[in-house]
């Protein structure tokens, strides 16, 4: 198994100091690589067998806020196959 990731994401407004520092609009991109093989799962043992045409990729866009009780993001993901989420994050992963 392989998986790298790029993400890259820029300040675009400043927050009053109160409130927190500032407003982010960001990017990825992810790419995971898989080889033949078999894996178990710790937890129920059942076996998963593993190839090659089960890798993939995918991206997102997301914007981003660092505010007093934490980091708070909004963001869109899509795959290599079209399949997309919103997803909301809302202080440390």
């Amino acid at each position: 198994m392989a998986f790298a990731g790029l993400a890259y994401y820029r300040r675009i407004a400043a927050l009053p100091p109160p409130i927190g520092r500032g407003l982010y609009l960001g990017a990825s991109l992810e790419a995971g690589w898989l080889s033949e093989g078999v894996v178990r799962s710790p937890f129920t043992g059942e076996r998963t067998v593993l190839s090659p045409e089960m890798s993939g990729f995918g991206a997102s866009l997301f914007f981003g806020l660092d505010t007093w009780i934490g980091p708070a993001y909004l963001g869109l993901g899509v795959t290599g196959t079209g399949e997309s989420t919103v997803y909301v994050l809302i202080g440390q992963p």
